[in-house]
């Protein structure tokens, strides 16, 4: 087969492929920089129907309905004036300054303690804890709302605690996150457009 000439190929350094499917139903692909042609038409024919489903899948989905003016951007949820600058690198510069902040003030406030924080590229993670407490978070958090921005830091920080998604994890959350449900709801019809 064929590359198809609409899937858009990026070139970079690092390890693995990674395939990205939109709600502009754009089919994009991270490619090690030592990838052959031969090996990404391998990559797409193992992933067809794959990319088929999520495809069908964004058919469905909302799309976020908020208007962003052409010189504008998103970010904490709302519009706001596009940069000069890289637009990605300004993005990570401004997540890694407001999660910063924001996870250290939510920490004290509800008593939680972790080790280390991280701000990472993810394509289907908002965040994670390990077992040593380290907490990483996805760049493209600082887009959303800061009422998802805090669930998705509370719900890591919950995870020091309780590391399973067990009952008493989820009894925990609600606790420090009342309303934890709206923004999970929130992720799950909206976090694709992040990815815009």
């Amino acid at each position: 087969m064929n590359i198809p000439q609409e899937y858009i190929i990026q070139r970079k350094s690092v390890r693995h492929a990674r395939i990205n499917v939109n709600e502009k139903q754009e089919v994009k692909l991270i490619i090690p920089n030592s990838f052959s042609n031969d090996e990404i038409e391998r990559l797409i024919e193992q992933k067809q129907n794959w990319i088929k489903e999520k495809l069908a899948e964004f058919q469905k989905e909302e799309i976020l309905s908020i208007h962003i003016p052409p010189a504008n951007i998103l970010y904490l949820g709302e519009p706001h004036p596009k940069p000069r600058n890289n637009l990605e690198k300004w993005y990570r510069k401004e997540a890694k300054n407001y999660l910063s902040k924001r996870i250290d003030f939510l920490a004290k406030k509800h008593n939680f303690k972790f080790n280390k924080l991280f701000i990472r590229d993810s394509f289907n993670k908002w965040g994670n804890c390990s077992k040593e407490k380290n907490i990483s978070l996805n760049w493209r958090l600082i887009k959303a709302p800061v009422k998802v921005i805090d669930y998705v830091i509370l719900h890591e920080l919950c995870h020091t605690v309780i590391l399973k998604h067990s009952h008493a994890f989820w009894l925990k959350l609600s606790t420090v996150c009342p309303t934890f449900n709206e923004q999970a709801n929130w992720l799950k019809k909206y976090g694709k457009s992040l990815f815009q």
